[in-house]
């Protein structure tokens, strides 16, 4: 569920889809941010730019995803 950076809080089920049936790997998470990340149509303004916003949906998936699955990014 992608919120802040959108303008309607929604689902990504392309990067959802890059997790299911697999094994989870910082491979996978990887895959699944970057998909996540091209997949929305971010708000562009004062707050951030659309390029940021990609950028942050991108991390803040990467470590939600490696929290969930007990993995270190680091």
């Amino acid at each position: 569920m992608v919120g802040a950076a959108v303008a309607v809080a929604s689902r990504v089920q392309a990067a959802e889809l890059c997790l299911t049936g697999q094994k989870a790997s910082f491979e996978r998470i990887y895959e699944a941010a970057a998909v996540a990340a091209e997949s929305i149509t971010p708000l562009d303004d004062l707050r951030g730019s659309e390029a940021y916003r990609r950028q942050m949906v991108q991390v803040q998936v990467k470590r939600t995803l490696a929290d969930l699955f007990g993995l270190n990014l680091e």
